[in-house]
């Protein structure tokens, strides 16, 4: 039996040069990821998420958290994520 499976991987913090730098990746199984991308786009929609989170104010950031960990469909994902400081080789740390 075969096992199919996505990954969704996205960063931030290259705008504070380095300061922080956030990697995260989500792994799915591939037969969700279009729900999984349905999902995403309307809870996008519903806190008006439609610029760079560097330009989005807390409260709006903390709206999409809420709606993301009231998902149901989303609290059976793996998620890994990595926090660095003070590095700039970000092709480096979103690959490791």
């Amino acid at each position: 039996m075969k096992i199919k499976v996505t990954s969704y991987t996205d960063e931030s913090g290259q705008d504070t040069k380095g300061k922080i730098f956030i990697v995260s990746t989500i792994i799915a199984l591939s037969d969700q990821t279009r729900s999984i991308e349905t999902i995403l786009e309307k809870i996008e929609k519903e806190c008006h998420k439609n610029k760079k989170w560097s330009e989005s104010g807390n409260k709006r950031r903390t709206h999409y958290i809420e709606l993301l960990l009231e998902t149901n469909k989303l609290k059976y994902l793996t998620i890994y994520y990595s926090i660095y400081h003070n590095k700039q080789d970000y092709l480096n740390l979103i690959a490791s």
